[in-house]
């Protein structure tokens, strides 16, 4: 019988005799030199409380069975709670189980306390299998990699938040295409051949500060995200199969032209308070990039011609609270996303006509000017302050959103024709919606 076709006879024979029975269990295991592999168990999660609803409802389910038909490594061994082999025993062996709900199956499982701590008993820290593709590594785990501690079949690995340790040639296997870690991880230097050519995806922690100049980055790389970055360590250091690059808070001087590979197409860069001087003027951004986001700190005006023609979509981050001047925002932005800090009076002029989606953040509470918004934007989210008499709505709108904050009475004259949705919290007062409202266009606001 598999690990969990013996917990689901647990639940039948009875949970307290059970109880018992594992607690000897976990002595004996303990007086057989595991004692301290037993303290660094960590059986306590934020998402288990819903073990005996999630059990019944993954036992009673079509996919049960197959469940039971894992093999499992039946050795009463202790694995170290720093490490966790995610899915590689649910997902990986996919043949053993219905192609539809693998994912479901697995985090259904894994929040149950008992399950995950029989796993963490059934497997032991140095047997990896080596058919795994995906490994995550916990908060705790903070050890040296030696090579061939992680198999050549490993595609993806997730670092946990405290992993900060020196990385050597071989310790990754080339195999792996995704690697993250975790906010603490932050060395002198990367050098040569330590990121594996393979590499498609490198994601570095909220602490990493390593300079960009002492990191070799594999030449093969598609997605980059640093956490900060001085912008004079720029220059020919990205390389040119990035595509999706985040520099994170920058420093130095405003990024100039070539600091930014021309195939990049999603770019995402914050101001850092240390920077005196703008950070993109209108050679900064190189013309392949088509979705812009500015971070949560950034908040300089917007300079004319700053962003490219072929952007089209543009994120202001949720410190941005300037003014908008005409020219500043280009004629291809299609998507417009405020932060929640925006809330200043928009200006007939300032947003192009080709704007067909515009999202305001949770501060933004201003009148519409007349002509502000262009006639082309047919979606608009007013975020969770507005609340202000409508007046001024684009005649294409088709879709809009009022927050909680909303108190206004709503009458047809001021809706557009073209109405065709109109989100309201789920709680919102009814007798401020007039009767001549077609019904089917009221939708419940989740978001807000």
């Amino acid at each position: 019988m598999g690990l969990l076709g013996k917990i689901f006879k647990k639940k039948k024979d009875g949970e307290e005799k059970e109880k018992d029975k594992d607690s000897n269990i976990s002595n004996n295991s303990s007086n057989n030199n595991n004692n301290n592999k037993t303290k660094n168990i960590n059986r306590s999660s934020s998402d288990i409380n819903k073990s005996n609803k999630d059990l019944k409802n993954l036992t009673n389910s079509p996919n049960s069975k197959s469940l039971q038909n894992v093999n499992y490594i039946e050795e009463e061994e202790i694995i170290l709670n720093n490490v966790v082999i995610d899915k590689f025993f649910l997902l990986d062996n996919s043949s053993r189980f219905t192609k539809d709900t693998n994912d479901q199956i697995f985090y259904k499982a894994w929040r149950i306390e008992e399950i995950r701590f029989q796993i963490f008993r059934h497997f032991s820290l140095n047997s990896i299998p080596s058919q795994s593709s995906t490994i995550i590594f916990t908060d705790l785990f903070n050890k040296k990699l030696v090579k061939g501690f992680i198999p050549d079949t490993t595609k993806s690995i997730t670092f946990g938040r405290r992993f900060n340790q020196v990385l050597e040639v071989g310790s990754i296997p080339e195999s792996v295409t995704y690697l993250k870690f975790g906010d603490d991880f932050s060395q002198l230097s990367i050098g040569p051949n330590i990121l594996p050519k393979s590499l498609k995806t490198l994601i570095f922690g909220n602490y990493f500060n390593t300079p960009l100049n002492r990191i070799a980055l594999p030449q093969n790389l598609e997605t980059l995200v640093l956490a900060k970055c001085n912008s004079e360590h720029l220059p020919g250091k990205i390389p040119a199969s990035v595509t999706d690059l985040n520099l994170g808070e920058v420093t130095g001087r405003t990024l100039a032209p070539g600091d930014i590979p021309e195939n990049v197409q999603t770019l995402t860069i914050d101001c850092s308070s240390l920077l005196k001087c703008p950070l993109v003027d209108s050679k900064s951004i190189p013309s392949s990039v088509r979705t812009l986001n500015f971070g949560k700190q950034f908040n300089q005006p917007l300079l004319e011609n700053s962003i490219p023609d072929g952007v089209t979509t543009l994120t202001l981050g949720d410190s941005f609270n300037q003014p908008l001047a005409p020219s500043t925002i280009g004629p291809s932005i299609g998507m417009l996303v405020f932060g929640n800090g925006f809330n200043q009076t928009i200006q007939p002029g300032c947003l192009p006509s080709s704007l067909g989606i515009l999202e305001f953040g949770d501060a933004y509470n201003k009148p519409f000017i007349f002509g502000s918004i262009p006639d082309s934007v047919f979606y608009l989210d007013l975020g969770r302050s507005y609340n202000i008499p409508l007046a001024n709505l684009p005649n294409g709108l088709m879709s809009l959103k009022l927050g909680r904050s909303f108190k206004q009475q709503i009458t047809l004259d001021v809706l557009p024709q073209n109405i065709a949705e109109l989100y309201l919290i789920k709680d919102f007062d009814k007798t401020l919606i007039s009767y001549d409202i077609p019904k089917n266009i009221l939708k419940i606001n989740e978001k807000n």
